[in-house]
C-alpha cells in the first residue's frame, strides 16, 4: 500500500519567550475528488494585499490534507492551488490556537466539524454568494457570460445590501468582516468581466451595480491591504469604470486602458490612501523584466512610494535587475548616524561618494580603516568629496560599533545598518565584505564594486571623479 506524508509547517514565531502551545493552529482538510493535477495545496499569510506562502501540503491518496502552523497574527490566511489564482481559493480568519476543518467539492466548500465562529460567519457569507463565484471563477466548468450572470447579480443583490453586520464575540473580526464582504463581492462580480468567456457587454449592457463601483470608494483606507488580491482587484476596477462609460468612443476606450498605469499612478489618481497608491506602484513595477525597463518606470513613479517598507521592497526589485554598471542610477538607502539621525545616500547628491560596507567582526574590513583614513586626509580640502562607512552589524552589537568609531577615531559619515542591513546588502548584492562603492555627482554610479582604500587604483578614480587633472 503506498505511503503519503501530508507535510504541514511548525512557523514558529518565536516573539519575547516560550511559545504557548494553545497558539499552534491545525487546519484538517479533504478535498473530494480533486483534478488529475491537483496533488497539493498550500498555506498563505495576506501581506500587502497578496498571498505570501507559509507551507505546502502533498494531498494524501484520499484527497485529504492538513496544517500545523503558529498564526503570526490574528487575520486572514488563505489556503489555495496557487498565490495568484482566484480558483480553490479559500479565505479564513485565524486567531492563535484556532483550529479549521473543512472540505472541498466542485467549486464550493463547507465546514466540518468544531470551527470558530469567525469561520462560521465566513462560511454563511460564502453560502450567500457562491452561486456568483461559481460563475464568475469557475468559467471552466460552467461557460456563463453576462447574459445568466447579470439576472443572478440583481437576484442575490437585495440579499447582499441586507446583511447583517458579524456578531460574533471577536469585535476585530466583526468590524473587518464588513470590509472583507464589500471586497469579496467587488472582487467576485469582477471577475465574470476579466475571465474568457465566448460573449462580452457593451458599455450599454451594464447593470447599475457595476456603474457604482468606483476606486476612490474602495482606496480611503489601508484596509483593502488585509484582502488577498486587492491590489489587483483595484486594477480590474479601473478597467471597468471606462467600460461602463457609455460617453467613450471604442478608440477613446482603448486609449484609456492602454493608459490605465498612467492614470492610476499619475498626479490624477483616483487611489486616494498614498499606501495603497504605493502598493499599486509596485504591482506595476514586478511586470518590469530588465533593468531598462526598472529604471526608466522608476524615474517616472518613485514619488509614489509612500513607505520606508514599500521603497525597500522596490528596491529589491530592482537589485535583482540591476548589474550595477557604471551609469546606473545608484539605489538609495538611509540609515541613523552615530547621534541616531537619519542619513541617505541621496542627502549627498552632488558630491562624490565613496562607501564602504563594513562590520566589527571582520578583519579585512579592519584591515582597511587606517587605509581609509589615509585616503580622507588626502581629500579632506574637497567639500565635493564624502566618505561614507555602513555598519552591517546586528542591531545588539551597536555599542560595539560606536565604540570602535571612536576608538579608531573614524571620520566621515557613520551609518549603522543593524537589522535593516538588507536595505543596501540585497539590492547591491552585497555577499562579502568590505565592499566599497562610488557614486558620482549625479547620483550614478562609477563603481559598484569599487577598488579598496589600499589599492593603487583608488586615487586616480577618486580624481577623475572630483575632475582633477
Amino acid at each position: 500500500m503506498k505511503k503519503t506524508i501530508i507535510l504541514g509547517l511548525l512557523a514558529l514565531s518565536v516573539g519575547g519567550g516560550a511559545i504557548s502551545a494553545q497558539s499552534l493552529s491545525l487546519v484538517r482538510g479533504h478535498w473530494l475528488e480533486p483534478g488529475p493535477s491537483d496533488t497539493q495545496l498550500s498555506l498563505y499569510a495576506v501581506e500587502n494585499g497578496t498571498c505570501r506562502q507559509l507551507a505546502s501540503s502533498v494531498l494524501a491518496a484520499d484527497g485529504r490534507f492538513g496544517f500545523a502552523f503558529y498564526p503570526e497574527e490574528e487575520g486572514y490566511y488563505v489556503i489555495g492551488k496557487n498565490d495568484r489564482s482566484r480558483m480553490n481559493r479559500y479565505v479564513f480568519y485565524f486567531k492563535p490556537g484556532d483550529n479549521l476543518q473543512f472540505e472541498i467539492e466542485g467549486d464550493t466548500w463547507r465546514l466540518t466539524g468544531d470551527n470558530t465562529p469567525e469561520n462560521r460567519a465566513i462560511e454563511q457569507w460564502h453560502d450567500l454568494v457562491q452561486p456568483l463565484e461559481g460563475k464568475a471563477v469557475y468559467f471552466m466548468k460552467k461557460r456563463s457570460t453576462f447574459r445568466d450572470y447579470f439576472p443572478l447579480l440583481e437576484q442575490t443583490l437585495p440579499a447582499v445590501q441586507a446583511y447583517p453586520r458579524a456578531a460574533t464575540p471577536n469585535a476585530k473580526f466583526n468590524a473587518s468582516f464588513e470590509d472583507y464582504r464589500k471586497y469579496n463581492f467587488a472582487d467576485i462580480n469582477l471577475m465574470l468581466l476579466s475571465t474568457p468567456r465566448t460573449e462580452h457587454p457593451k458599455s450599454t449592457d451594464f447593470i447599475p451595480y457595476y456603474r457604482s463601483l468606483h476606486v476612490k470608494d474602495f482606496s480611503a483606507s489601508t484596509s483593502l491591504l488585509a484582502y488577498p488580491g486587492g491590489i489587483d482587484m483595484l486594477e480590474r476596477m479601473a478597467g471597468i469604470e471606462s467600460r461602463v462609460d457609455t460617453t467613450l468612443t471604442q478608440e477613446q476606450l482603448t486609449a484609456r486602458m492602454q493608459a490605465k498605469k498612467d492614470y492610476l499612478l499619475g498626479a490624477e489618481s483616483p487611489i486616494v490612501n498614498d499606501t495603497l497608491r504605493g502598493e499599486m506602484m509596485l504591482n506595476y513595477a514586478a511586470w518590469c523584466k530588465d533593468y531598462a525597463a526598472i529604471d526608466a518606470f522608476r524615474s517616472l513613479y518613485a514619488s509614489c512610494l509612500a513607505t520606508d517598507d514599500q521603497q525597500r521592497r522596490f528596491n529589491a526589485m530592482v537589485g535583482k535587475l540591476d548589474d550595477h554598471s557604471e551609469g546606473h542610477a545608484a539605489i538609495d538607502f538611509r540609515f541613523p548616524d552615530v547621534n541616531g539621525k537619519e542619513v541617505a545616500l541621496s542627502d549627498f547628491r552632488g558630491k562624490v561618494v565613496y562607501i564602504d560596507v563594513w562590520a566589527t567582526w571582520c578583519g579585512p574590513c579592519k584591515g582597511e580603516i587606517p587605509h581609509l583614513a589615509k585616503l580622507e586626509e588626502d581629500f579632506k580640502d574637497r567639500a565635493d568629496m564624502v566618505f561614507m562607512s555602513v555598519s552591517i552589524d546586528k542591531a545588539k552589537d551597536r555599542r560595539k560599533w560606536l565604540d570602535m568609531v571612536r576608538e579608531k577615531q573614524m571620520k566621515g559619515v557613520q551609518l549603522f545598518a543593524g537589522d535593516r542591513a538588507d536595505d543596501i546588502a540585497v539590492p547591491y548584492k552585497v555577499r562579502g565584505i568590505p565592499r566599497f562603492i562610488l557614486v558620482g555627482k549625479d547620483g550614478r554610479l562609477i563603481s559598484g564594486d569599487a577598488p579598496r582604500p589600499s589599492s593603487e587604483e583608488i586615487r586616480p578614480l577618486l580624481r577623475k571623479a572630483l575632475g582633477i587633472r
